[in-house]
């Protein structure tokens, strides 16, 4: 994960702007895709605003997120193309905000994971705050299904107003073409200063779904 543009986007930028004029086909596609991934920021979100925000199109999720302020105050997330596989079910039950999560409460109760189950899980679309500097929040879940190929998944590193305006990329491996989405987070310190974000990818295919090699697991390894 990155504070700015992983190699990883600057290489797919390169290659959309290269690939645009060529011909048609499965590899254009792909960087089409991936290329798209970076939309638009949600507004800025805070305890003076307890509605709080999402993503206007159910092709997106939280592909990337950002705090600033004192002990990350006000918080936004970014709404990216669904990665490959992931298909947004919108007007669904498993359309729901979590309850709010914090620092007080240790294990699992300073984390919240959307639903997953029966091939399905929920995507994060949505964050809101209340309490002094945001000390509780809560996230958005949107259905949608899962890659049939399988997914791998990772916790972001922590990251807080310090990361700066553009906050971090969610990425699960450096090695894969596929960019991650957002299905739970969590929060620690004071006041909740510092956030991280479970986040999924596709799982890779082939070598051609990686910038090296893709192994027996689905995973893009070195190599």
């Amino acid at each position: 994960m990155k504070t700015s543009l992983s190699m990883k986007q600057v290489v797919l930028v390169a290659l959309g702007t290269s690939m645009v004029a060529a011909c048609g086909g499965e590899g254009t596609e792909q960087v089409e895709r991936v290329s798209s991934a970076l939309v638009q920021w949600t507004d800025w979100v805070s305890e003076e605003q307890p509605a709080g925000t999402q993503c206007g199109d159910v092709a997106q999720g939280a592909t990337r997120a950002a705090c600033r302020g004192s002990y990350c105050d006000d918080m936004r997330l970014f709404c990216g193309t669904l990665p490959q596989g992931f298909v947004n079910i919108p007007g669904t039950a498993n359309d729901y905000w979590t309850n709010y999560i914090s620092e007080e409460t240790t294990g699992l109760g300073n984390s919240v994971f959307c639903y997953t189950g029966y091939g399905q899980l929920t995507i994060i679309d949505g964050i809101r705050a209340t309490g002094s500097y945001s000390d509780n929040v809560a996230v958005h879940c949107a259905a949608s299904t899962i890659p049939s190929w399988g997914m791998n998944c990772a916790w972001s590193p922590w990251f807080s107003e310090e990361q700066g305006l553009n906050g971090i990329s969610f990425d699960v491996s450096g090695q894969s073409y596929a960019w991650a989405v957002a299905t739970g987070v969590r929060c620690s310190n004071s006041y909740c200063d510092n956030m991280s974000y479970f986040v999924c990818e596709p799982k890779c295919r082939t070598n051609a779904d990686c910038f090296s090699a893709c192994n027996a697991n689905g995973v893009c390894v070195v190599g």
